[in-house]
């Protein structure tokens, strides 16, 4: 599934004076399974065309897949839920005595 999205997208710097400014772009929202799917006569993936995504500019910027990328980062998360979930069981474990 691919789909297009109107955003407005707003900067602020703080250094070395207060910058700011906004404008308007699009996003695309599409599934990391699917990426080398979304060829078509305006868009490539991996490749020049008139509106172009490269895996090299994202992820773990090497050039590996970003579905790698992304798994990798949710299971690093999913540890992270775990140590919480443990550690604040644990807690109020120790808070009843």
């Amino acid at each position: 599934m691919k789909s297009l999205y109107k955003a407005k997208i707003f900067h602020k710097r703080f250094l070395p004076r207060v910058n700011k400014f906004a404008y308007s772009g699009f996003y695309i929202r599409f599934s990391l399974e699917k990426i080398k799917e979304l060829d078509s006569l305006l868009f490539s993936v991996n490749k020049f065309n008139l509106f172009s995504f490269y895996e090299k500019d994202h992820g773990y910027k090497d050039g590996s897949s970003l579905e790698i990328w992304a798994k990798d980062i949710l299971e690093k998360q999913d540890q992270i839920f775990w140590v919480i979930l443990f550690y604040k069981h644990f807690q109020n474990y120790w808070l009843r005595f």
